[in-house]
C-alpha cells in the first residue's frame, strides 16, 4: 500500500469519525431538550397533584369538623 493511499485513507476515516462526532452531538443535544421538557411536565403534574392532595385533605378536614358541628346541634 502506497503512502498516498494510506494518506487518503486516514483523511476519511477521520472525516468519517468527525461526521460521527457530530451526529452523536447532535442526538445528544436533542435527547437533552427532550429530557427537559419530560422534567418540566413531570414537575407540573408532581404539583397538580399535591395542590389536588391538599384541597383533598383541607375539604375532608372541614367536612369532619362539619359533622361534629351537626352532631352536636342533633343532639340538643
Amino acid at each position: 500500500m502506497k503512502i498516498e493511499d494510506l494518506y487518503k485513507l486516514l483523511t476519511k476515516f477521520q472525516n468519517d469519525f468527525l461526521s460521527f462526532r457530530h451526529e452523536m452531538n447532535e442526538f445528544r443535544k436533542d435527547t437533552k431538550d427532550e429530557l427537559n421538557k419530560q422534567s418540566q411536565t413531570l414537575i407540573g403534574i408532581e404539583n397538580t397533584l399535591t395542590f389536588y392532595g391538599d384541597m383533598y385533605k383541607i375539604n375532608k378536614d372541614g367536612i369532619q369538623a362539619l359533622d361534629k358541628r351537626i352532631t352536636v346541634l342533633e343532639s340538643i
